[in-house]
């Protein structure tokens, strides 16, 4: 395997490799980190998934074309967050740069943008992407529009679900950084509440819910930013101005994913769904 420079522990890029994933959203991946230049130093870190040896990576490894990286495999259990834990538990850089294998970087200088904003937010966390869903607020709205065609028992099975749901996420305007791309401290990570990933919800609530990563971090007296891709910083309240995920052309979005390429190829009526399940208050 090649392995990364000696640039010291300072600053980490974490990538999320899966093997079922096949190489094209590796490939997508590579294809803009080598395009785009990051600005900061860094060792980058594929956490490979699905792979049982090395060995197995070996053609993976090859479509890298000679980039420097170092190899971990992580289990496959926990989604996207548990491995996230799991390294930074076991590895001892200061700093993580954590994205999905989805990812997609758009501009020149994106770590070092993200990493400015970072020494602005002491104990804070920064990425490319944030919202204000909530998952418990739009349950309601359909709760409101469908419970009158519901027979009794169907009536009461719906407001058990909403009220489940307000239990674990809050409303609107719920904010929330996407944990597809964000950059964090490893104290910072290590001081959070992670709960046992076993399933999408639980890495949904992790995300989003009552005991979310920005939540946890707002309640420690620190800020979350979601920085631009001319290299602003936008705190929670601005988020809806951006001009980042699913909002008009995404035209200041710095790193992309799935859902903001889903946007992206999107009818001008399915963006006006999208944008308003992210930013406007369900009626």
């Amino acid at each position: 395997m090649v392995t990364a420079q000696n640039l010291g522990n300072d600053l980490a890029v974490v990538h999320l490799v899966v093997r079922d994933y096949g190489f094209a959203p590796f490939d997508a991946f590579i294809a803009s980190y080598r395009r785009h230049h990051a600005g900061r130093p860094h060792r980058l870190i594929l956490a490979a998934k699905q792979f049982g040896s090395d060995r197995a990576f070996g053609p993976w490894a090859e479509r890298l074309g000679g980039i420097p990286f170092e190899l971990v495999r992580v289990a496959d259990q926990g989604l996207d967050i548990g491995s996230y834990a799991r390294i930074a538990a076991m590895m001892q850089f200061e700093r993580y740069f954590f994205c999905n294998s989805r990812t997609v970087i758009l501009h020149d200088d994106w770590l070092e943008y993200l990493c400015a904003a970072l020494d602005q937010l002491p104990g804070g966390v920064v990425g490319a992407t944030g919202s204000w869903q909530s998952v418990s607020s739009g349950h309601h709205r359909n709760l409101l529009r469908t419970s009158k065609w519901f027979g009794p028992l169907k009536r009461v099975r719906a407001f058990v679900g909403f009220a489940q749901r307000w239990a674990d996420y809050p409303g609107f305007p719920n904010a929330h950084l996407r944990t597809n791309a964000f950059l964090i401290q490893r104290a910072t990570m290590m001081a959070l509440s992670v709960p046992d990933i076993s399933g999408k919800r639980d890495a949904l609530r992790f995300e989003s819910g009552r005991r979310s990563l920005t939540r946890q971090v707002q309640a420690n007296g620190a800020k979350v930013g979601v920085v631009d891709a001319m290299g602003k910083t936008h705190l929670a309240r601005e988020w809806d101005r951006s001009g980042t995920f699913w909002q008009d052309d995404q035209a200041d979005l710095l790193i992309g994913d799935n859902q903001t390429g889903k946007y992206a190829c999107a009818s001008d009526q399915e963006r006006r769904s999208l944008s308003a399940i992210a930013w406007k208050k369900p009626t």
